[in-house]
């Protein structure tokens, strides 16, 4: 089941991930693949949020000296 919701998250669908995540969770609460995955969705999130994950990020030092600075957002911190 978890497969899927590492595809959403390949796929940028963090709310469909979490939602597999959180089925998982339910059916198998004592699998430590569960709050591991949560974790990793989050973190993916995280990264998307602030264009981490994009290619042109490291494709040119101005482009990375010229990057804003991330300030991270008090929710997706309280989802860990």
């Amino acid at each position: 089941m978890l497969d899927g919701a590492f595809d959403a998250m390949y796929d940028l669908d963090f709310s469909k991930a979490d939602s597999e995540i959180a089925q998982f969770v339910r059916e198998s609460p004592g699998d430590p693949m569960g709050p591991a995955a949560r974790a990793a969705g989050v973190l993916f999130s995280i990264f998307d949020q602030y264009n981490i994950m994009q290619s042109q990020f490291f494709t040119s030092d101005e482009l990375f000296t010229k990057r804003q600075a991330a300030t991270l957002d008090a929710g997706l911190a309280e989802k860990v």
